[in-house]
C-alpha cells in the first residue's frame, strides 16, 4: 500500500453531507490508498451509516467507531496506526470537512505527495502560517502547517512519532507536531493543492477558545521544558 488516509470525524447534522464528499473524492483519487476513517461517536449517525455501507463494497475504506469522543488527534493516531500496521509508505493525515476542485480530483494527491519521494525528511501541507502569534510567548514562535491536510513518509512515525493526545480534543496539535518536527531535523513544506478547508463543521458548541488557551500553554510549557517530546505508540 502505497498511502493511508487518515481522517477523524465528529459528524453534526451540518456536516454529515460534507463527511461523505469528502470520503467520496477521496476514495476516487487512486487505487493503491486505504481510506480509513475514525468516527469519534458522532451524535448524527448519517454519514457513518453511509461509510459502513460503502466499506462492505471497497476493501480500501475502513471505518474505526469509537464509543467516546476521543478527539483529533488521538484519532489520527488510530488511523496512523492502522496504516503503519498494514505497511503504508505514505501517510495523509486530513479533516473531513474539506472540498477539492473538480479539475485536480485526480491530481491532488500525487501533487501532496511529490515533495516526499524527492526528499522524505519533510511534513507537507497546505498552508503554512510562518509566524504563529498565538504561542509567541517570551521570544518563542513556532511556524507550523495548518493541520486540516499534513502528509508525511513512514519513517516520520519512527523518528518524530504520532501525535501528542494531551491537545485532545482539539487544536493546537497541529502547531506541536510541527514543532516536534523541525526539532528532529524535519522541514516543513507547502504546497500548492487546491483544496478549501470549509472549517468547524464538527465542533459546533464546544469552547473553542478556552480549549485552544488551554492547548496554547500546554505547548509553551513543552517548549520550555526543551524537551524533544517524541510520542511513541498510540494510547489504546
Amino acid at each position: 500500500m502505497d498511502v493511508a488516509v487518515c481522517i477523524p470525524v465528529r459528524d453534526s447534522e451540518a456536516a454529515a453531507a460534507i463527511t461523505k464528499n469528502t470520503v467520496t473524492w477521496v476514495l476516487a483519487a487512486r487505487t493503491d490508498l486505504a481510506l480509513v476513517v475514525v468516527d469519534n461517536a458522532s451524535p448524527c449517525r448519517d454519514a457513518v451509516a453511509f461509510i459502513r455501507d460503502l466499506a462492505g463494497a471497497d476493501r480500501r475504506l475502513v471505518l474505526i467507531e469509537n464509543e467516546t469522543n476521543r478527539g483529533v488527534g488521538p484519532a489520527y493516531n488510530q488511523g496512523l496506526a492502522w496504516g503503519y500496521q498494514h505497511g503504508a509508505a505514505h501517510f495523509v493525515c486530513m479533516n473531513n470537512d474539506i472540498e477539492v476542485d473538480a479539475a485536480a480530483a485526480a491530481t491532488w494527491l500525487p501533487m501532496l505527495l511529490q515533495p516526499l519521494r524527492a526528499q522524505p525528511r519533510q511534513l507537507v501541507g497546505v498552508r503554512l502560517i510562518p509566524r504563529n502569534e498565538m504561542v509567541d510567548r517570551e521570544g518563542q514562535t513556532h511556524p507550523y502547517l495548518e493541520g486540516y491536510c499534513l502528509a508525511f513518509a513512514r519513517p516520520f512515525l519512527d523518528e518524530v512519532g504520532y501525535f501528542d493526545e494531551r491537545f485532545a480534543p482539539a487544536w493546537v496539535e497541529d502547531v506541536e507536531i510541527c514543532w516536534r518536527a523541525t526539532r528532529h531535523g524535519y522541514a516543513l513544506t507547502e504546497v500548492a493543492v487546491p483544496l478549501r478547508h470549509i472549517g468547524s463543521q464538527s465542533h459546533t458548541g464546544m469552547p473553542r477558545d478556552l480549549i485552544t488557551l488551554r492547548n496554547v500553554w500546554r505547548l509553551v510549557d513543552k517548549a520550555r521544558a526543551g524537551s524533544d517530546g517524541r510520542m511513541g505508540w498510540p494510547q489504546g
